[in-house]
C-alpha cells in the first residue's frame, strides 16, 4: 500500500461529551423540525393565530439573545461572538411560535364552550398523491368550514364535515376552548 500524506494526523479529536453534545443537538433540532410539520394543520383552528405567532416569536428572540448574549464568550473575537449570538437567537425565534401554539392547544384553560356561529359554507377538498383518475371514486380528505364569529369572516380544517345539515346563515354550535396563552381554538377531535 501506498502511503498518503495527511491521513487525519492532524485531526481535532472529539471526546465523547462533544459527540454526545453533537449528537443531542442535532436529534433536537430534528424533533423540532418535525414538531412544526405535524403542529401546521392546527394552526388554522386557532383564532388570532397571528398575534400568538407575533408575540411568541419576539419573546422567542429575546429569550434567543439573551442565552447567545451568555454563551458568547466561548470565542475571542468579535465577528465570531456575533455568530455565536445569531446561532442561538434565530432558532429560538423560528421555533418558539410552534412550542407556544402547540402548549396554548394542548394545555387548555378549563372546558370547551359551545359558542353560537352563523355558519356560511363548507368547501370539500380532495387531495390525491397522482390526481384523480377517470372513472375512479372521490373521497373528500378534508373541509374548509367557513363561519362568523364575533362580525369576522373566520376558517377552520376539518378531516369531517361538523355541519353537515347547516344551510347558509344557520346559527350552530362550535365548540371553542381557551388555551394556555390565552388564546381560543376551535375544539373539535379528528
Amino acid at each position: 500500500m501506498i502511503p498518503l500524506p495527511y491521513l487525519g494526523q492532524n485531526r481535532y479529536k472529539i471526546s465523547w461529551k462533544e459527540r454526545l453534545t453533537a449528537f443531542g443537538i442535532v436529534g433536537l433540532i430534528l424533533f423540532l423540525i418535525t414538531l412544526f410539520v405535524l403542529e401546521i394543520p392546527f394552526f388554522s383552528r386557532t383564532f388570532d393565530v397571528k398575534m400568538l405567532v407575533i408575540v411568541s416569536l419576539l419573546i422567542g428572540l429575546a429569550i434567543g439573545l439573551a442565552i447567545g448574549y451568555l454563551i458568547r464568550t466561548v470565542v475571542y473575537e468579535v465577528h465570531e461572538r456575533f455568530a455565536v449570538i445569531l446561532m442561538v437567537a434565530i432558532p429560538m425565534a423560528i421555533f418558539t411560535p410552534t412550542i407556544a401554539h402547540l402548549s396554548n392547544r394542548l394545555l387548555p384553560r378549563g372546558e370547551a364552550q359551545n359558542v353560537e356561529i352563523e355558519y356560511l359554507s363548507a368547501e370539500a377538498r380532495v387531495s390525491e398523491r397522482f390526481g384523480v383518475q377517470k372513472g375512479q371514486e372521490v373521497e373528500v380528505s378534508k373541509y374548509i368550514i367557513h363561519f362568523l364569529h364575533r362580525q369576522e369572516v373566520k376558517k377552520f380544517q376539518s378531516h369531517y364535515h361538523p355541519f353537515p345539515k347547516a344551510q347558509r346563515g344557520d346559527k350552530v354550535g362550535l365548540p371553542v376552548q381557551k388555551g394556555l396563552w390565552g388564546f381560543e381554538f376551535v375544539a373539535l377531535r379528528e
